[in-house]
């Protein structure tokens, strides 16, 4: 239902979610600059000014605000985080700077490999993205992952989610929600699931992911809401019937790159294109 006073509400929310994560980063740079960390990364190609990519994140968060105000979905927080919460996992993010400092210097991406869920993994899994400590395969990078990806995209990761809503929404005119089935394919630690979830309450959820951990904080983000199927299950060998689910959506496929990117789009969607449904890509988050 459309809302012309959640608009507000919804830009003014979200214009102190930026202002604090971009604290954040700035924060952050300046204490890997004071551990000794230098850029090395030199563009070859013009890249976006400052007050270029500042405005951008202004207009993102407006259409965010306008499809609040014409009832694609309500105003929603980005995560189910209590302050304290919230407090510990950016303590952690900053305790856990300078080991990935020293893994990015050496180029070391191998902590991953000796997590427990590890064993039976398809090997571009078994690395340290972004050099973040134990990859995606331990509870302690469940609980920074959301954080470090806010702070990097300085607040605008869930307006980010929130656009694929919009294609949902289109999809959803004149279906009763009741009969309808998502999959989330490579959830994560399903921030997208619930903004799902608190979109559509009565919606069949069902999330797939690699990552046992990540998979148990998505469970925790959906604490307090009619929850959703979880399975640890690979996106090469989707293990559903592609009748079985109406609006199959996904994410992740270039963040593992190589080889592997081929097999894995053909698998997770040549058997899941031919019947009429929403096959949605959104944001890699």
């Amino acid at each position: 239902m459309a809302s012309p006073l959640a608009m507000p509400v919804q830009l003014t929310s979200q214009g102190f979610r930026l202002a604090w994560y971009y604290g954040l980063a700035r924060a952050l740079e300046w204490r890997a600059s004071s551990l000794g960390e230098v850029p090395r990364y030199k563009p070859v190609r013009p890249v976006p000014t400052q007050r270029e990519l500042m405005a951008d994140l202004g207009q993102l968060l407006l259409a965010d605000a306008n499809a609040v105000r014409d009832g694609l979905y309500p105003a929603m927080t980005d995560a189910a985080d209590s302050p304290l919460e919230h407090i510990s996992r950016i303590r952690a993010m900053f305790e856990d700077l300078p080991e990935a400092l020293a893994r990015r210097g050496s180029e070391d991406a191998a902590t991953a490999k000796a997590a427990p869920d590890a064993d039976g993994l398809p090997e571009y899994f078994k690395q340290d993205f972004h050099f973040q400590t134990g990859g995606y395969l331990t509870e302690d990078s469940a609980r920074l992952y959301d954080v470090q990806v806010e702070t990097l995209f300085m607040g605008s990761a869930g307006p980010m989610r929130r656009a694929a809503l919009g294609p949902i929404g289109q999809f959803m005119k004149g279906r009763d929600q009741r009969q309808i089935k998502l999959l989330d394919v490579a959830c994560g630690t399903g921030r997208f699931l619930r903004q799902v979830r608190l979109t559509y309450p009565a919606m069949a959820l069902t999330g797939i992911d690699l990552s046992k951990p990540y998979l148990a904080e998505a469970g925790r983000q959906l604490e307090g809401l009619r929850g959703a199927a979880l399975f640890a299950a690979n996106a090469e060998a989707i293990p559903f019937n592609a009748a079985s689910q109406d609006a199959p959506t996904r994410d992740c496929f270039r963040n593992f790159g190589y080889r592997p990117l081929g097999k894995m789009q053909r698998g997770a969607t040549d058997r899941w294109s031919a019947a009429p449904r929403l096959t949605l890509h959104r944001p890699v988050l």
